[in-house]
């Protein structure tokens, strides 16, 4: 299911300025900002908001803590 690589949805469910945080079923999942675009990004909000649901690539998981690292860029170039 969180295989790396695959493509799933998030629901974002918070926003600071460097990292978007996100739920996946009974995961919990991190976009940091240089995930989010290969271009400068000055502010991980003009790109997000808390609610939105979006598809992420899954980059890592780890099984016992249940936490997803995710990239917005790999589904969006």
């Amino acid at each position: 299911m969180y295989d790396k690589n695959n493509k799933i949805i998030v629901k974002i469910t918070n926003i600071t300025p460097y990292r978007a945080f996100c739920r996946a079923g009974k995961a919990d999942g991190l976009i940091h900002i240089s995930e989010v675009s290969d271009y400068f990004v000055k502010d991980i909000k003009d790109f997000f908001d808390i609610g939105d649901e979006i598809e992420v690539e899954v980059l890592d998981f780890n099984t016992v803590r249940k936490h997803l690292k995710l990239s917005y860029k790999n589904c969006h170039p």
